[in-house]
């Protein structure tokens, strides 16, 4: 449901964008292709968020990588961001939380 959520904002904001379905998914197409930004679900079957930022800056994976996340307790955001993200993103987000975002 919020990837259906996600990817509803990033069409009315007219990008182009792909989606992955797992975390496995998720590095392999980074590593494939440049992203402006990817907005990583840090709760994802096969690897999660935090193992996939990791794994794609032991890769030398420069972009962007914003963690979209329900993880809100004391400490999660800098856990995100330990993890190889850029960005903490707390859901539920907003298309002017994302506008914010990819004008960055």
């Amino acid at each position: 449901m919020a990837a259906r959520l996600a990817e509803f904002h990033l069409d009315r904001l007219n990008t182009d964008h792909d989606h992955a379905q797992d975390g496995r998914a998720t590095f392999d197409l980074a590593m494939k292709n440049a992203y402006d930004l990817i907005l990583m679900d840090m709760d994802m079957p096969v690897m999660d968020g935090f193992e996939v930022a990791q794994k794609l800056r032991e890769n030398g994976y420069v972009g962007t990588v914003a963690a979209a996340t329900a993880l809100t307790q004391p400490g999660d955001r800098e856990r995100c961001l330990a993890a190889g993200c850029d960005y903490y993103l707390r859901k539920p987000y907003t298309e002017k939380d994302l506008t914010d975002l990819l004008e960055l």
